[in-house]
């Protein structure tokens, strides 16, 4: 939870805005320390931040399934570009594995999910 105080001189002279990054559940209590710490303000603008913790989709080699396979599905599931897939492919070939995609997990869960429909080894980490 982020508290954070900005001077926006550009919405006028003498106006001071103080944004609040808070949990709906305090949004009264906000409300009313704001109106203690700066009555004269004239607008407050309070937002809810969520932060979306980044995971990992990793592809490991399976030994059944071809180079064009493989690059084919990357390149349909999660939108890599020809090179990127290929690149992607070599490495699960030489390494074993290879993160293919970051994002959240609600994001990359659509797309595990489609790579294992395929027949190819992927977990989210």
């Amino acid at each position: 939870m982020l508290y954070q105080s900005v001077e926006k001189s550009q919405f006028g002279a003498n106006r001071n805005f103080l944004y609040f990054y808070i949990r709906k559940a305090k949004l009264n209590k906000m409300k009313s320390l704001f109106n203690t710490l700066n009555p004269e303000a004239q607008e407050v603008v309070i937002e809810e931040v969520k932060e979306a913790r980044v995971r990992d989709l990793i592809l490991y080699n399976d030994d059944e399934n071809t180079f064009d396979f493989v690059i084919e599905a990357l390149v349909e599931i999660c939108k890599h570009d020809i090179i990127q897939a290929e690149q992607c492919t070599y490495i699960v070939h030489y390494n074993g594995k290879c993160t293919v995609k970051s994002d959240s997990f609600s994001n990359l869960k659509p797309m595990k999910d489609a790579l294992i429909d395929r027949g190819l080894s992927a977990v989210i980490k």
